[in-house]
């Protein structure tokens, strides 16, 4: 049963492999996002194949699927934050000033 159910799902996603690739790439900027979104989606299609129940047709479904996986992955990719590294120029600290400032603190201190 499950080597059926493996082949209807093969059978499905290669017939709408285009479908799915063009969300994928509409909803991501590199490469790299890309094949992560397509396998997100295949997942997400896998996961929930079990529950299609044949209320529309089987390609209306997959489009559903697909895009909620895609605006869902947009949305969480906003939260993220973003981080620049810092070029080594900015990290260059002036020995002279670092010895001035430590004198500042002792005198503080």
């Amino acid at each position: 049963m499950l080597t059926d159910k493996k082949e209807k799902f093969t059978t499905a996603i290669k017939a709408n492999q285009g479908t799915i690739y063009k969300i994928a790439s509409i909803y991501t900027d590199t490469i790299d996002d890309r094949k992560d979104l397509l396998q997100e989606i295949i997942y997400n299609l896998w996961k929930s194949f079990d529950s299609f129940n044949q209320k529309s047709s089987f390609n209306t479904w997959l489009y559903r699927v697909a895009m909620n996986v895609a605006i869902y992955n947009l949305k969480t990719a906003k939260r993220k934050i973003t981080t620049v590294p810092i070029a080594d120029q900015y990290l260059d600290v002036n020995e002279d000033e670092n010895n001035h400032f430590e004198e500042k603190v002792t005198l503080l201190k």
